[in-house]
């Protein structure tokens, strides 16, 4: 991959032009290449499938821990590294 080549020989300027994609996609492709495979063999995803979104669900949980903990030390409660875990 440092040699600016895919696979099999080709550059990667010469399958982004194939694709009708940046060289860039191709780059950030090959450099996340191991996470895509184990996404499409884990999750079986849709080889049409363009993007691989995972929801919002950290956000929501990140989100409802922090007003815990904010509600939890406004009380002056001692809140240990465990007790948050288990709250997540």
């Amino acid at each position: 991959m440092g040699s600016g080549k895919g696979e099999e020989g080709k550059k990667q300027a010469v399958v982004a032009k194939e694709h009708g994609v940046a060289h860039s996609t191709i780059a950030a492709i090959l450099k996340d290449k191991e996470n895509i495979l184990k996404c499409w063999v884990q999750l079986q995803l849709a080889p049409s499938r363009k993007r691989l979104r995972l929801g919002d669900y950290q956000q929501k949980i990140d989100s409802a821990v922090l007003t815990w903990l904010k509600d939890v030390r406004a009380q002056i409660v001692p809140v240990s590294g465990l007790m948050i875990q288990e709250k997540a």
